[in-house]
């Protein structure tokens, strides 16, 4: 019996990156070896097992065999003849596809800090590449949600897309596979993606991708819509504000979730709430969206104009938002979504200023007359930066 720390875990370390899962892999075992040792089963059809001190999952080496559509059409195949390279060759991604070998099931000290790869996981590492370890990649739709979702995680840190990849996925839209997610895997993705700090790139990756409209129709007209308007834009930069107010254990998802709602709003973001209420409505039910995210989004939604023009409303009108928001007996929704207001006009005034020191900061000498001297220059340029900063002052409002 030989005991492998796999996955995440190999990767994020040699990324110098935090992690705060691990999983192992058992090679040689069957499953009444680790149940005498007091590990418990995760399911009676599957080889995962929790570990009885760590609650840490140690898998058997398993291959598996496809047989149907979408994430359960597979045959799972456990057994101690099944090899360390046979079990890696099943996963996504190549930079998820290692290995290094621990001490054993009690002991998860490391023997050989020479990682096991292969499939190429440390090259693309290095090359920043997302891809698949093997065409089997095409079998189950769930592995898009995946690519996106980690190239959300290292968005900053410029992982892309292999070709290869981006071809099988393509090849899995053309196929239909994609019409076998179910919602509740789509969901779950969406909420790991959640907790990413650039969660805003699970979406747009999936529509660089060309998939998004077949897993999330509603929300990639949505998105189109608000690329357009530049308002997708301010979104993601409160997304990120506010992934940045919390810590990494502690992120609202509801909230992150309200957050990319505001998509639905349309055709300014303050204007229509009811019918951006409807049309997230629509999102949430394809979704499945559990009740508390699907009631907190269509409150922030519906109630926009209200929260965007909190300190000017009559007394009147704020105690209709406090009853809508059932406060003051439970204020937290109403801090939260005013808290989304906030992090909307700090995005909103982020770039804006971005957008007006970029404007100063590219008028140059070619821009003004060649015959000028002296103080007369410095007059000509400032000139220039005040009707460019009018400019700009157009587009973005604070």
């Amino acid at each position: 019996m030989q005991v492998y720390l796999v996955g995440g875990a190999v990767r994020d370390r040699l990324l110098g990156v935090t992690n705060h899962e691990r999983d192992f892999v058992v090679v040689g075992a069957l499953p009444e070896d680790l149940t005498a040792l007091g590990f418990s089963q995760v399911g009676a059809d599957f080889p995962v097992f929790l570990h009885p001190d760590t609650h840490e999952e140690y898998a058997l080496a398993r291959t598996e065999r496809k047989f149907g559509h979408g994430y359960l059409g597979f045959h799972v195949y456990a057994d101690p003849t099944v090899t360390l390279a046979q079990d890696l060759q099943r996963r996504d991604l190549t930079i998820n596809a290692m290995a290094l070998p621990v001490t054993g099931l009690f002991d998860s000290t490391i023997t050989d800090h020479t990682v096991i790869d292969p499939y190429g996981g440390q090259a693309d590492l290095a090359a920043r590449q997302l891809r698949h370890v093997s065409a089997a990649f095409t079998e189950d739709p769930v592995r898009v949600l995946r690519l996106a979702r980690f190239g959300a995680r290292f968005d900053a840190l410029g992982f892309t897309v292999a070709e290869d990849t981006r071809a099988l996925v393509q090849t899995m839209q053309a196929t239909g596979e994609l019409a076998h997610l179910v919602a509740e895997r789509v969901w779950l993705e969406t909420h790991k993606a959640l907790r990413e700090a650039r969660a805003d790139t699970f979406f747009t990756r999936l529509q660089d991708l060309g998939v998004l409209v077949d897993i999330m129709p509603d929300f990639a007209a949505a998105l189109t819509q608000a690329q357009a308007r530049g308002d997708w834009q301010t979104l993601a930069a409160a997304f990120r504000l506010y992934q940045q107010t919390r810590y990494h254990t502690d992120i609202d998802t509801v909230a992150g979730l309200a957050i990319v709602s505001l998509i639905f709003l349309t055709p300014s973001v303050t204007q229509a709430t009811d019918f951006a209420a409807q049309r997230f409505e629509q999102f949430a039910q394809g979704l499945k969206l559990p009740k508390a995210y699907r009631q907190f989004a269509m409150l922030l939604l519906s109630q926009w104009q209200y929260l965007l023009n909190f300190d000017s409303l009559t007394a009147a009108d704020r105690l209709a938002l406090f009853k809508r928001f059932n406060a003051p007996k439970n204020s937290d929704g109403l801090r939260q979504a005013l808290q989304i207001v906030n992090l909307w006009h700090m995005a909103r005034q982020q770039m804006a200023l971005d957008a007006q020191l970029a404007a100063v900061e590219c008028v140059s000498m070619a821009d003004i007359a060649p015959n000028l001297t002296g103080a007369a220059i410095g007059h000509a340029l400032d000139a220039v930066r005040v009707a460019r900063l009018a400019q700009i002052n157009s587009k973005h409002q604070f």
